[in-house]
């Protein structure tokens, strides 16, 4: 009997092991996504109730039966426990999914990433190994053991996400000095390649400006630019370590605020010669709570650039006068906006007005006046809100020394912004409007407009793909309702994705004209996507208006 026991004890310690290996990748790929915050990843399982269904129940119900066979064949009883709670957690981890493979961004196995996965699993098996040799040690017998050994094993379960914040705390020092060195090698390099530096931020329109900037100045000189929407410090610092050469002549850094103070950490990182703020908005309201802590935040680029005798370029039209207006008025000069309505700049100040702005089926067109100057501009770009990137692009070049007539020939060549707005065009197929990387009022509704006037050149009907915006906090409702309503002005249908998290912009589109327009409901974009497939006709114009990560979209079944 003992002998049995020790074996089965054995089988259940391999088959945890196994389990908790799955369980903490699928927990990882979450936490990753919260970039390894302890308090943001607490509120998802919060939020999520993502705690243990599956191998709790059959702990459970394993415990049941062996307390069962134990009153009717006796000593039998701890053995048939452990072999059945083996079986069950041998099970459930092989029917993981592995995240590494699935979802729409799969979970990298980073360097750190890794180290938090081996600790916290290592904690894992210490605690089951230290619980197992204390109720040997015990040695309870009968229906004592069962029950003990359930409750325990049940707790091991149900602790696998605290594991990895527990790993991830452990770690805290560790990490700080990896990310201090490579931080500092970051700073040496950029001290000593000396490249140009453009900063570039604001609550949206940074990547799309800071990509438009990108090809423009690439035609002209050797040019660096952050990738997609990297934009932290540890972000920027790979690029510059890996990827910045003696030839580079210019450097441009696209940041992001996550918190007051976190601007500056950049701009001591990478110290602008030259910054821009594309819009103060609600797309951080979330996580500022305010949109003077916003712009306080954002303006924070200009301390820095202005401390180096730079310049800051500043779009007025989505940064209010109250927040630009005394900053300009108490650096003259310094500042230099971009406005489609004179009057929403600080008076007095230099600036550049946007005028005869218009989207066609090829992009974007626009004049951009200054002083008794004026310039046409044309970009293969499409919506609306990116005359405005153009324009703090075409200053932003002006101020590097490059002439207005090769930037406005650098324009007519841009490349379209993958996954903003972006127009994709196939034979035989609906006219896609890739937007699936923005989420801010102001985009959605230039999408909207879009959507609108590309539909209205195909004949075909206006279908919206969406599951929403994030980050709005206090204003989640308001503005889903705002644009819910503009969606049911000019949508003939919509595809919402994960409706019961924006129930206004289904009230909202009950409210719009559009006469006919339809709605339906899906629990994720793969099943969206596979009914619009089956559905969709040659001459619709689909909008893909944002992709949730999986953090926000993925129902964890645990």
């Amino acid at each position: 009997m003992t002998i049995l026991i020790i074996a089965a004890a054995a089988a259940a310690f391999a088959a945890y092991g196994f389990f908790s290996l799955r369980r903490l990748l699928t927990f990882l790929h979450i936490f990753q996504q919260e970039e390894y915050d302890n308090r943001r990843f607490a509120a998802w399982l919060g939020d999520r109730r993502a705690f243990d269904r599956r191998a709790s129940l059959a702990l459970a119900a394993a415990g049941v039966a062996a307390l069962v066979l134990g009153a009717l064949a006796g000593g039998w009883a701890l053995a048939a426990l452990l072999l059945a709670a083996a079986a069950a957690l041998a099970g459930l981890g092989a029917a993981e999914a592995d995240p590494r493979k699935t979802g729409k961004k799969p979970l990298a196995l980073t360097l750190r990433a890794r180290r938090i996965l081996g600790l916290a699993w290592a904690l894992g098996i210490v605690a089951a190994a230290v619980v197992a040799v204390v109720l040997a040690a015990w040695s309870p017998g009968g229906a004592v053991a069962v029950v003990a050994a359930t409750l325990v094993g049940i707790v091991l379960v149900q602790v696998q996400p605290l594991l990895l914040t527990a790993a991830n705390r452990l770690l805290a020092p560790h990490e700080r000095r990896v990310n201090e060195r490579f931080l500092r090698e970051a700073r040496d390099a950029l001290a000593r390649l000396r490249p140009t530096v453009v900063a570039i931020t604001g609550s949206y329109g940074k990547t799309s400006t800071k990509q438009i900037l990108a090809h423009v100045l690439s035609t002209v000189a050797p040019t660096l630019a952050t990738p997609g929407s990297v934009n932290t410090p540890l972000g920027i610092a790979r690029i510059v370590r890996e990827q910045l050469k003696p030839q580079h002549r210019f450097f441009i850094a696209e940041m992001g605020a996550y918190g007051p103070g976190s601007i500056a950490r950049l701009c001591d990182l990478a110290p602008p010669d030259l910054a821009a703020i594309t819009a103060v908005g609600d797309a951080h309201y979330e996580r500022f709570r305010s949109l003077e802590t916003v712009a306080d935040a954002k303006f924070e680029i200009a301390t820095a650039a202005l401390a180096r005798g730079g310049h800051v370029v500043v779009n007025a039209d989505q940064v209010e006068r109250r927040f630009h207006g005394p900053r300009v008025a108490g650096a003259p000069g310094s500042f230099t906006l971009v406005a489609t309505d004179a009057g929403l700049a600080e008076p007095g100040a230099d600036a550049y007005v946007i005028a005869d702005a218009e989207q066609t089926v090829e992009g974007i067109a626009l004049t951009l006046r200054h002083g008794g100057e004026s310039h046409r501009l044309a970009a293969p770009l499409y919506g609306l809100h990116h005359c405005a990137n153009v324009a703090v692009a075409f200053v932003l070049a002006r101020r590097l020394g490059v002439p207005a007539e090769s930037i406005a020939a650098a324009l007519r060549s841009t490349p379209q912004v993958q996954h903003r707005l972006q127009v994709i065009r196939a034979e035989g197929r609906p006219t896609l409007i890739d937007d699936a990387y923005n989420s801010n009022p102001v985009g959605f509704a230039s999408a909207l407009a879009l959507l609108d006037r590309l539909g209205a050149a195909s004949g075909g009907r206006r279908v919206l793909v969406t599951p929403g915006m994030v980050e709005l906090g206090a204003r989640h409702e308001a503005e889903h309702l705002r644009i819910g309503k503009l969606a049911g002005d000019v949508v003939d249908l919509a595809l919402v994705i994960g409706p019961e998290r924006i129930p206004s912009f289904l009230d909202g589109f009950g409210q719009g004209s559009r006469e006919g327009r339809a709605l339906h409901r899906f629990p994720s974009f793969a099943e969206a996507k596979r009914w619009l497939d089956a559905n969709a006709a040659r001459d619709d114009v689909v909008l893909i208006e944002n992709d949730l990560p999986d953090l926000y979209e993925r129902r964890v079944r645990l």
